[in-house]
């Protein structure tokens, strides 16, 4: 499990399915369901379950979250011509 709690603001616990998972047969997708993990290795359901039902640990629990810098969203105040010619 792979988790990234700084740019998220909670901590998320991830499990990865082979891809594609869209437009393959049922057979694919119950082949990765009860297959392994391409990135970590380990089986995928109990990946999953684990992620769903583990008590959080104490560095999950006490996050420091990164503070983004704030950008202003629109433009300064400026002449139409000014802007004008900014665009």
């Amino acid at each position: 499990m792979q988790r990234d709690g700084r740019t998220h603001g909670m901590n998320l616990r991830w499990s990865f399915p082979p891809y594609p998972v869209g437009w393959v047969s049922r057979e694919t997708l119950r082949g990765y369901v009860n297959g392994n993990d391409p990135v970590s290795g380990a089986p995928l359901m109990n990946e999953i379950i684990a992620a769903l039902t583990l008590p959080l640990t104490d560095a999950e629990k006490n996050m420091k979250i990164l503070k983004k810098p704030e950008h202003e969203r629109l433009l300064p105040a400026d002449t139409e011509e000014n802007l004008q010619r900014f665009f």
